[in-house]
C-alpha cells in the first residue's frame, strides 16, 4: 500500500521465502559466525596487514631503485633489496592467510546452506 508521501510498504519475507544475502540467508551467515566468532576480525587483520606489507614494498622498491641509481643519501642497495625481499615474503604471507580464510569462510557457508536444504527434505510415510 501506498501512503501519501508516495512511501511504498512490503510485507516482511515469508520464512518460506527468506532474504538472500550473496546468496546465503541471513540465518545461514550467523551460523557460519557461531562455528568460527573471529574469522571477521581476521579477515581485517590480515587485510590490511597485506596492505601495510604492500606500502612498506612500494618504499622498499623506491629505496632500491634510489641505491641502483647511486642517489645521494640514498641507503645501500644490499640493505635496501634485503628489505624489498621482506616484504614480498610479508605480502605473499598475509595475502595467502587472507586467502585461505576466506575460502573457509565460503566453504563453511556453503555446508551449512547444503544442511539447510537436505534437513528441508521431507521423506514419504
Amino acid at each position: 500500500r501506498s501512503s501519501a508521501c508516495g512511501v511504498r510498504l512490503h510485507a516482511a519475507p515469508q520464512d518460506d521465502d527468506p532474504e538472500l544475502f550473496g546468496g546465503y540467508t541471513a540465518k545461514q551467515r550467523l551460523r557460519e559466525e557461531i562455528d568460527s566468532p573471529f574469522r571477521k576480525v581476521r579477515l581485517v587483520f590480515f587485510g590490511a596487514s597485506t596492505g601495510s606489507a604492500l606500502l612498506a614494498l612500494y618504499f622498499s622498491v623506491l629505496n632500491a631503485a634510489k641505491g641502483f641509481t647511486n642517489f645521494p643519501g640514498a641507503p645501500p642497495l644490499d640493505e635496501s633489496l634485503t628489505s624489498c625481499g621482506i616484504n614480498v615474503a610479508a605480502v605473499v604471507a598475509c595475502a595467502a592467510i587472507t586467502w585461505n580464510d576466506y575460502r573457509a569462510g565460503e566453504a563453511n557457508l556453503a555446508r551449512i546452506a547444503q544442511g539447510g536444504r537436505l534437513a528441508k527434505l521431507v521423506i514419504p510415510p
